[in-house]
């Protein structure tokens, strides 16, 4: 008799080859739930995970990520919140990055792209936020992905705020010493030389 139960009490569909557990299907091959996690952000970054792949979730030194649920709290989406930094990479990051496959290691203007055109939905992104302590100015702490929302001109519904005393030590660094800004540039180079495009300003 063949056994169907998978899992942490999943079911296995033999026809699709899935794993359902009652809300939505987990596809063990990609290792990804194919519907949207029903309780939307409450259940973490990605809505689409089960669980972290210690294959691809590797940061030795602490500083690629973090998790703003740990002290933050969902709120309406700022109606005007500024960069934290002078200038981003033209790339998402994909080295310890809790963006969706859609986002992950591409380009910022094709994301955007993607966003105004309807392919990716702007609530895909989990923007964090802190209030500046000098200016008293909504930060975010998702420079690139608040860069290709600004560009597509689409925004989420809800954002994160964390507590400026619970953001992570290198993102506090990116906001100590520079003001808010209403935009910011995308360059090729750290040292803000070659300039690929200037996104602003913020809704």
């Amino acid at each position: 008799m063949p056994q169907n139960l998978r899992f942490q009490g999943q079911y296995l569909d033999r026809e699709t080859g899935l794993h359902y557990n009652t809300f939505r299907y987990y596809d063990p091959c990609g290792g990804r739930y194919t519907q949207m996690d029903p309780i939307g952000l409450l259940g973490g970054l990605n809505t689409y995970t089960y669980v972290v792949d210690p294959m691809v979730w590797v940061d030795p030194l602490g500083l690629s990520s973090f998790d703003p649920f740990a002290h933050g709290e969902i709120t309406d989406f700022p109606a005007d919140l500024h960069f934290g930094q002078n200038r981003i990479a033209p790339k998402f990051s994909n080295i310890g990055s809790q963006a969706a496959d859609s986002i992950a290691g591409r380009p910022i203007l094709d994301v955007a792209e993607d966003i105004r055109m309807g392919r990716i939905s702007p609530d895909t992104f989990v923007i964090s936020y802190t209030t500046d302590p000098i200016t008293g100015k909504a930060v975010t702490l998702n420079n690139r992905g608040l860069a290709a929302l600004v560009e597509s001109g689409k925004f989420p519904q809800h954002a994160i705020y964390v507590p400026y005393e619970h953001v992570p030590k290198h993102l506090v660094e990116d906001i100590k010493y520079r003001p808010p800004s209403r935009s910011i540039n995308i360059t090729r180079n750290k040292d803000g030389t070659g300039l690929v495009k200037t996104i602003g300003k913020c809704i």
